[in-house]
């Protein structure tokens, strides 16, 4: 798996994500007629809708790579031998979720920030200007308090903006959500919108 597509090695099938309009698909289509090996096929990942000629082609051209590299361990023959693994977690979460609909992405530590650089510099280098490290002198979750919205986000209870809250219960057969309006009496209308407005 690249970033956009998932590259099929010595197969002419090419899919195309059905989760993106019909208008990108022909548009994806178009481009990977120029860009696409007759030796190979791929499958276009969601991750794909808006990118370049040029974000494809450099995608296709290093999942290339990579099975070269893949195919001289095999020449080699020196078995049992690691071919390929899936990178990990933390490349695999920029692989899949970091693009430009974000401004910035905190790293916190040396070795996590050489990777995603490393990474990035290869895959989608327009993105490596959004990558800071954090230099704060604690922790980057207790700084930025993301361990206690984490806490208060699976909380049963859940306040909301308005004053009121959500009460989650989960039993076997369902989920309950119980509106309280708590603070929040809205402004006349009835009970109904009062609560939905909440």
């Amino acid at each position: 798996p690249g970033r956009y597509l998932v590259y099929v090695p010595n197969g002419s099938m090419n899919g195309i994500s059905r989760k993106l309009p019909e208008s990108e698909r022909s548009r994806l289509k178009k481009i990977l007629k120029e860009v696409l090996p007759e030796d190979a096929g791929v499958i276009v990942r969601t991750a794909a809708e808006g990118a370049t000629e040029e974000q494809l082609t450099l995608d296709v051209q290093r999942l290339q790579d990579e099975w070269v590299g893949i195919e001289k361990k095999v020449e080699k023959g020196n078995a049992p031998v690691l071919l390929h693994s899936e990178p990990d977690l933390l490349v695999k979460i920029v692989r899949d979720v970091f693009n430009e609909d974000f401004q910035k992405m905190i790293i916190d530590g040396d070795a996590p920030f050489r990777t995603i650089e490393g990474y990035l510099k290869d895959v989608a280098p327009d993105l490596l200007e959004r990558v800071e490290r954090f230099e704060g002198d604690k922790d980057a979750f207790d700084h930025f308090r993301i361990n206690e919205q984490i806490i208060k986000a699976l909380d049963r209870k859940v306040y909301l903006p308005s004053g009121g809250s959500l009460v989650i219960d989960r039993t076997e057969a369902m989920t309950v959500v119980d509106v309280n309006t708590g603070k929040f009496i809205g402004s006349g209308g009835n009970l109904e919108e009062t609560v939905t407005k909440n």
